[in-house]
């Protein structure tokens, strides 16, 4: 019936039925010289039932059936209170994903993520619900150990370190990959996204219909930062014209905004991970139906450095290539350069 127990003594404790080693641990903050004993291989249906205390040493065997032979050390109440808040904590359910690409950001990821959950938490949604997920490009710069101090105080945020891949768009369809949530954010680590503007972006997410939510820069009573340099707002221009015939999105090039994910899964097996303008990729390759624009102010980068390069330009146009090539197809494509010759030599005739 039971297993020989011949090294606790009178005055030492341990614990039977034990569910998980998390369990032990919690056990063992409450009494200081609480033990657990290894029963074999443990089943995840085991339970704890109680802490005991051998009695006398007359008894020499244990068994979890047998309470004539034990003397309670905890009362049942702290133990049912204990066995209550653990059961809460692991059937609580993500239901909502922060997607941050990052690429030697380690001096945001603090505040970024205290800044997100207090949002969040200000405007009603419960902490344990929320998920940050830093997809990090291999940085090396100490971001790893940031993210570990943040989940010691108790913040749920995990960092997927990338050796093998990088770019922008990777990270955030990897970040989606393997997120828990069915609403989805995807947000920069700089901030200059607002982190409190990310409660707007959840809510009209959850609004009925609404498959996709974009923060624009370029909304009614939006301003973007003096301090943004006026080359990047002539790119940002551009870059918004050549990809009107492909969205009708204010801010196609933002990488802040969100979905549902099932409308990423709706989309998963043709999205290329192209480049920088995820949001772009993902609006034209899930068939967005309906969405909402959240407008924000553009804030400049406090720490690191920006990420735009003559090469994340080409790769933007190529970008546009293959998604007009495949919105319009290849002969609509051919043709347009054609007639715009045509056009151009009776304008001159």
């Amino acid at each position: 019936m039971g297993r020989r127990v011949s090294s606790l003594t009178r005055g030492e404790s341990y614990i039977c039925w034990i569910r998980r080693a998390a369990l032990v641990r919690k056990a063992d903050e409450l009494s200081s010289n609480t033990r657990s004993v290894a029963w074999g291989s443990l089943r995840p249906s085991h339970y704890v039932v109680c802490i005991f205390q051998p009695c006398d040493s007359l008894c020499s065997f244990y068994s979890p059936y047998c309470f004539f032979c034990l003397q309670i050390r905890l009362s049942l109440l702290r133990i049912y209170s204990l066995l209550r808040s653990f059961q809460e904590e692991s059937s609580m359910t993500i239901k909502y994903s922060i997607i941050v690409p990052a690429y030697k950001e380690c001096g945001n990821l603090e505040p970024l993520t205290k800044q997100v959950f207090d949002a969040l938490a200000g405007d009603g949604f419960v902490r344990d619900e929320i998920e940050i997920i830093i997809v990090d490009d291999n940085s090396s710069d100490g971001s790893v150990e940031v993210v570990e101090k943040l989940q010691r105080e108790g913040y749920g945020v995990r960092i997927e370190v990338r050796t093998k891949e990088r770019g922008l768009s990777s990270a955030v369809i990897h970040g989606i990959s393997i997120s828990k949530g069915d609403l989805i954010l995807v947000m920069d680590a700089d901030l200059q996204h607002p982190p409190k503007t990310v409660p707007h972006l959840f809510r009209a997410l959850q609004r009925p219909g609404v498959e996709f939510v974009c923060g624009t820069r370029y909304g009614a009573g939006v301003k973007i930062d003096k301090d943004w340099p006026m080359h990047r707002r002539f790119i940002s221009w551009g870059a918004r014209l050549l990809a009107r015939p492909l969205t009708p999105l204010t801010d196609p090039m933002s990488g802040f905004f969100g979905l549902r994910l099932d409308v990423f899964q709706r989309g998963r097996g043709n999205v290329s991970p192209i480049g920088y303008k995820i949001a772009l990729e993902l609006f034209v390759k899930c068939r967005v139906k309906k969405y909402e624009e959240i407008g924000f102010n553009f804030a400049t980068r406090t720490v690191g450095e920006s990420k735009l390069t003559g090469k994340v330009i080409i790769h933007y146009l190529e970008h546009l290539k293959c998604l007009y090539l495949h919105v319009y197809g290849a002969a609509v494509i051919v043709m347009v350069p054609v007639v715009l010759v045509i056009i151009f030599w009776l304008l001159c005739v």
